[in-house]
């Protein structure tokens, strides 16, 4: 069953067109994100979706219900049993928390609010306590999570994400990440996220749409368009990215810099440019019986937890991951093993 169906979605400002063209499903209960560079499309058409903004060509529908078509249906904003969290979370400062909560359910009975409201802090973890305090008194952290209650206060069909990790410190954003998908897994809504955070996309979803120039460039499964990607710019957008030009033979080999490999596309032939991830290029020192070339390193970068290594292959720089203790030194003759097949970029 599909909770969203576009159609077909078009915006334009002034001469300049923002969506173009975007067809999408998310099915029921799906976590969807939308990823992008900015000026993309993606915010835009997240406010389409929430009834912020209407559009100019295309269908909008809802569990089968139009919010939008060509036909004037516009249902606006407050109907549309769509939950909103925005990137700052957006609490009405002069609100306690069990305020802010029960916002959007005003016109319910005191008793029927305050009951809701109580389930609420219960399934985003609040202590009771807290329902008495003010935004300003709350962590970063615990304000996202009022936000999430006060989105699924009204039980809406869909809930919109609008980057709301990304104020957040870096362990706490992990830490938030995780809860609020447990809790969306919980309360069974569907949810759909917005970020420039490729790593939050990945680790969010079920399914992934990359937009590019106000269309959506390519969709699916996180580990299809990790492992898969259309084309470089895809590839390199979702994380770090080999890309090699390389002679295909049409039998599921490929010969490169990096010598003869296997591809995951035994149909083409000729010319290509195919993909690896840097996880799957491995070094080890001198001469290896097993490795697929050999080269000298260039440049060594720490990042923490690992080091990143450049290293030049008959003239073509590949980068490549390893422990930081393993790390050669710069001007040392490394051998390169891959593992797995490339990747045909389309």
């Amino acid at each position: 069953m599909t909770t969203l169906e576009l159609r077909n979605i078009s915006k334009s400002y002034g001469s300049v067109r923002a969506v173009n063209d975007v067809s999408l499903s998310v099915p029921a209960g799906c976590h969807t994100a939308i990823v992008g560079p900015s000026g993309s499309g993606k915010t835009t058409l997240l406010r389409l979706i929430a009834g912020f903004e209407a559009p100019d060509a295309g269908s909008l529908l809802l569990s089968g219900a139009p919010l939008a078509d060509g036909n004037g249906t516009f249902v606006p904003a407050h109907k549309r049993q769509v939950g909103y969290l925005p990137q700052d979370g957006a609490l009405f400062p002069h609100l306690s928390v069990a305020a802010n909560i029960a916002f959007g359910i005003a016109h319910e009975p005191a008793d029927v609010r305050e009951r809701r409201v109580q389930e609420l802090a219960e399934m985003v973890v609040l202590d009771r306590a807290m329902l008495a305090r003010y935004p300003h008194e709350l962590s970063g952290g615990q304000q996202q999570r009022v936000g999430i209650a006060r989105a699924l206060a009204q039980r809406p069909k869909l809930i919109l994400l609008d980057e709301p990790f990304s104020a957040l410190d870096t362990g706490l954003r992990a830490a938030t990440r995780k809860a609020t998908t447990e809790l969306l897994d919980a309360a069974g809504v569907t949810a759909l996220l917005v970020t420039h955070d490729q790593a939050e996309a990945l680790s969010f979803s079920d399914q992934i749409a990359v937009m590019r120039d106000g269309r959506i460039a390519q969709s699916g499964p996180p580990v299809d368009l990790y492992l898969r990607p259309r084309d470089p710019i895809t590839a390199t957008f979702l994380g770090d990215a080999i890309i090699l030009a390389a002679q295909l033979s049409g039998d599921g080999w490929s010969t490169s810099v990096l010598g003869s490999l296997p591809v995951d596309d035994s149909t083409r032939l000729g010319p290509a440019s195919i993909m690896l991830r840097p996880e799957q290029v491995t070094m080890v020192g001198g001469s290896a019986a097993d490795c697929s070339a050999q080269g000298h390193v260039l440049d060594l970068e720490f990042i923490g937890h690992s080091c990143v290594v450049t290293v030049d292959v008959a003239g073509t720089r590949v980068q490549v991951r390893c422990a930081v203790g393993g790390a050669p030194k710069v001007g040392a003759r490394v051998s390169l093993a891959v593992n797995g097949p490339a990747h045909v970029l389309s």
